[in-house]
């Protein structure tokens, strides 16, 4: 990630100590240039991403609960986590997972705290870069306070932000409910779930006016179950708008991956502008490893989670090289060995979490779920075979002293187009993937062992 490996000749890398008195040595001042360093470049990769400058952008709100364990400044304890806590504010792209910024927080703020502020800066930033973008913002019920809506209405950002219920959300909603009972019992014997969607216009004590509301009614065996959100939207009937505000859910696999891949949740440092600059360098780490997905993702690998990704291409040894014009990736990675694999689905079994045998034995979550699932589904941890059939090219056959002298002639020739010439030759047709695993195994062109 330096551009070198620790044990190439060098200058020497920064040391524990160092790191931690560049962490101690950061104010105020250096964490918002950082800050603004990391939207600007959101701003450049989002253009990349969508093949030039949005025309609508979706700004996800979210809030996280960051766990201390020492004397932070600025660590309290939260009633509702019932733990010490420093308690982050995060946006997202909601359309892309994109990490936008990330701003640190005492213990026991409000969810919505300082988000205004940290909008005014970031919307800025966006308009300034895409003066005709049209921004939308979508939060849970924990940002919905009337300097929000104000700020959205003034700006003309659309908004759809849940709301907690209170007895005059409950009478405007009070007929759906009744409709919602009858229609239970009359799909009791089906067993038919009835989900029915209303809106109305409410207007709160200390709203300037009224607003509209959307809100679901559900019947299950423990009650009603009524949610309601507030939105400037009018483009959308109800249960279409309040199926596209319950996406909001994915922030929080997002805000998984920022914590469990790239530890967001260790804040240990005293002071309090330390813990803003390393939660800042976490989503530097986040970034990093969200672009590595992506770009994996486009050569047609599957989608990882960034703990998997994060243990396979940095923790494994890699090697990378560029001859001609091919890339490959060699990834020193090996199987677990079952003896890791049983001290895993022991731990599970004398009822450890999951998450926290990950951490104990240094393996993802992920790894964990598989072993439990091998064992319980087969009844062993024996490594499963590889599949696929044996090379198409055998070692030392003429074949293989063929293609060699293919790639001699036509160094820089496509895989596509190294399959074409095969076809002719030998009249067996060979897969891009196939063509590929030849050509990135024969030196000069591949990774020479």
């Amino acid at each position: 990630m330096c551009g070198r490996r620790p044990h190439e000749p060098s200058a020497d890398l920064a040391s524990q100590p160092t790191l931690s008195r560049l962490e101690n040595a950061v104010d105020r001042r250096a964490c918002y240039r950082l800050a603004h360093a990391l939207v600007a470049i959101y701003l450049q990769e989002r253009e990349r991403v969508a093949s030039g400058p949005p025309t609508h952008l979706l700004l996800d709100l979210d809030s996280t609960a960051d766990p201390t364990h020492g004397d932070q400044e600025g660590s309290s304890y939260h009633g509702y986590y019932q733990q010490h806590i420093y308690h982050p504010l995060l946006v997202f792209d909601g359309d892309t997972n994109q990490l936008i910024t990330a701003a640190l927080r005492h213990g026991t703020v409000h969810a919505s705290r300082g988000v205004v502020a940290v909008l005014t800066r970031l919307v800025a930033a966006i308009r300034a870069r895409w003066p005709h973008v049209h921004l939308e913002l979508r939060a849970d019920s924990g940002f919905a306070i009337p300097a929000l809506y104000d700020y959205c209405e003034r700006e003309q950002i659309a908004y759809t932000i849940g709301l907690a219920p209170n007895t005059r959300l409950a009478a405007l909603a009070a007929p759906l409910v009744e409709l919602a009972k009858l229609a239970k019992q009359q799909h009791e014997q089906t067993g038919v779930k009835v989900r029915l969607t209303g809106e109305g216009q409410y207007a709160a004590d200390s709203w300037p006016h009224e607003r509209r509301v959307v809100y679901k009614a559900e019947e299950l065996e423990k009650g009603s179950n009524l949610r309601f959100v507030v939105t400037s939207r009018t483009d959308l009937a109800p249960l279409a708008l309040y199926n596209w505000y319950v996406r909001r859910g994915e922030p929080e696999l997002w805000i998984k991956d920022l914590k469990d891949a790239c530890f967001a949740d260790r804040l240990s440092c005293h002071r309090f502008w330390a813990n803003q600059f390393r939660l800042l360098l976490h989503a530097a780490a986040y970034w990093l490893l969200d672009t590595l997905r992506r770009l994996l993702l486009q050569a047609g690998v599957a989608r990882m989670q960034l703990d998997t990704l994060r243990l396979r291409l940095i923790t494994a040894t890699c090697t990378s090289q560029r001859q001609a014009q091919f890339v490959q990736q060699d990834c020193g990675m090996r199987a677990y060995s079952i003896d890791l694999k049983e001290r895993l689905v022991r731990a599970v079994a004398e009822g450890q979490p999951m998450r926290e045998a990950a951490r104990r034995f240094g393996v993802a979550v992920t790894t964990v779920k598989r072993a439990v699932v091998q064992q319980r589904e087969t009844g062993s941890l024996a490594r499963r075979p590889i599949p696929g059939g044996p090379r198409r090219i055998g070692p030392g056959s003429e074949q293989e002293a063929a293609l060699l002298a293919r790639l001699e002639v036509a160094p820089n020739a496509t895989v596509l187009e190294h399959c074409a010439w095969w076809a002719e030759q030998s009249g067996q047709q060979l897969s891009e993937a196939t063509m590929w695993d030849e050509v990135a195994s024969d030196p000069p062109f591949g990774v020479d062992p």
